[in-house]
This record gives structure tokens, sequence and C-alpha cells, in this order.
């Protein structure tokens, strides 16, 4: 069953959608060419989504389409329909695995998380494969092996929404800080097996921030100063300033052109000062690292 999408997802869309864009051959097949209308009304989608939370003053065309939901469904919709028809022809052309993780993908921005780890599942199990046909190129490997992570984020954005206003220090602990752990790792993971300069290491980078900035909106929204334990908002803080050395070493990258690197620092700006306000609110007041 699926879920609206949910208001707390800060992703940048837009840029998984970029990336998305690259994934397609030069082969004009009728198989390849659902396959790249899928990724056009996906990333139609995720610049929808991604001008609504971060852009709402600009004027979209409402005749072009509805909503980033109707482009989501759109794409999974024509993956489904040529996976059933041609699967033999997109693995005889290495797109079987692409396909597969725009269904992934789909589904996870239509809040249909059993159908995104199913097909992701595929895919991973797929790179282990020698068999013709089971080709999968690093761009999906990686965002399969990060996906499951990034439902994560999502996840615990709706755990941290839905707590009660002054819960307590324990309660928070059991329901959100047991998972940000291994997310960390595995979004880290995930953009390390990717060539130095790859723009999925933004948006992994992104991610893992966007992990960071959910659990302090959780800490210094739903709990009381009295309820925190000693040295949570260290803690919390250390995490920030991992994550922003993260980003500043992508900004500094010189294997991304001038153009990326001012949209890093852009992003990098935003949470400096969303990290910096949601924490200052707490205990000891943060310092920069």
């Amino acid at each position: 069953m699926t879920k609206p999408l949910n208001p707390l997802h800060r992703l940048v869309v837009a840029l998984l959608a970029a990336v998305l864009c690259t994934l397609a051959t030069g082969c004009f097949a009728p198989h390849a060419q659902m396959v790249r209308e899928a990724q056009d009304a996906f990333s139609e989608g995720a610049e929808l989504e991604n001008t609504r939370k971060f852009d709402p003053a600009r004027q979209l065309d409402p005749s072009a389409f509805s909503g980033p939901t109707d482009r989501y469904a759109a794409a999974r919709g024509i993956i489904e329909q040529v996976l059933a028809e041609a699967e033999g022809d997109l693995r005889r052309d290495d797109l079987y695995a692409t396909a597969l993780t725009v269904h992934a993908l789909s589904s996870w921005r239509l809040g249909d998380t059993a159908s995104a780890e199913a097909s992701a599942k595929q895919v991973r199990d797929l790179v282990a494969a020698t068999e013709p046909g089971t080709r999968v190129w690093p761009r999906d490997a990686a965002v399969c092996k990060a996906l499951p992570q990034l439902i994560k984020v999502d996840a615990l954005g709706d755990t941290v929404e839905g707590l009660p206003t002054g819960v307590d220090a324990a309660t928070f602990e059991t329901q959100v800080m047991q998972y940000v752990p291994k997310v960390h790792q595995e979004l880290q993971a995930a953009g390390e097996e990717l060539e130095d300069g790859h723009p999925l290491q933004i948006y992994f980078a992104l991610a893992d921030l966007e992990l960071t900035y959910v659990v302090f909106q959780g800490l210094t929204a739903k709990m009381t100063r009295e309820a925190r334990r000693p040295g949570h908002v260290e803690r919390y803080q250390s995490m920030r300033t991992d994550g922003l050395k993260r980003l500043q070493a992508l900004k500094a990258n010189d294997r991304f052109d001038s153009e990326t690197q001012t949209a890093i620092g852009t992003h990098l700006d935003r949470y400096t000062r969303d990290l910096h306000q949601t924490i200052s609110t707490g205990d000891p007041e943060p310092t920069d690292g």
C-alpha cells in the first residue's frame, strides 16, 4: 500500500534525477526508448518535487502535468510494461538492471517501499551474477545499495514526526538512534564505491546530512531540555560536523564543474544554517569544527 509523500522529505531529488538521466544508452530500439521515457518521467516528477519544496514561488505550467506523484506513477507504469514485454531485450542490451533501478526509485518516491526494496534487491543480487544479461552499471549498483538507507531516512522522519512532544531521551534513543549509525555507514560506503567525482556522491552526502537534520529536529522539537541525556547535543553536533566536512570536501573536488560546485555550496550553506539554528535552541551553543 502506498502513502503520500512525506512533507518532511528534504532530499534533493532533482540531483538524483539528473544522475538518472545519464543511465540511458544510445540504443534506439523500442524497449530502450521506453526506459528513456520512464527516466524522463521520473526526472519531471523529481524536478516538480524539488521545486515545490525549495522554490514554492516559482510558477509551474499547470497543463504540463498535475504533480510529481503522477510522473512517478507514469515512470513506474512504463517500466512495468517493458519488463513484462521485453525482459529478454533489456537483458541483451544491458538495460535490465537499469529498468529495475528506475522501478525501485519510482516506487520509493510513490511511498511504495516494499516494491522499492524488492526491485533494489533484484539489482543487488545481479551484481554477483556472471551469466549474460545480468550486467549492472556502477550507478545502478550504488543507487540500489543506498536505497534501503534512503528509505530509512524517510522512515526516521515519520518516526520523529509521530513522537509526542516532551518525549523522554530513552524513547527517542530506542525508536530513532538505534538506526542512525548504520544508515550513516551504508550511505558513506555506497558513495565510496563510485569513481571519484561522481554526482551520486553529492546525493549520498546530502542524504546523510538530511538524516542528521531530522535527528536534530526531533531532539529540539520533541524533547524538553530536562529530558535530554548528558552529551546528547554534543553527539549530534559531531555527526553534523562530519557530514558538513564531507560536503565541503566534495565542493573542493575539481572533478566537478563550477556550476556543480556552486550548487554544492548552496546546499552546504543551507544545511550549515539550518543545523546551526536547530542545535542552538539547546545547550550548549554549537561550535563549528
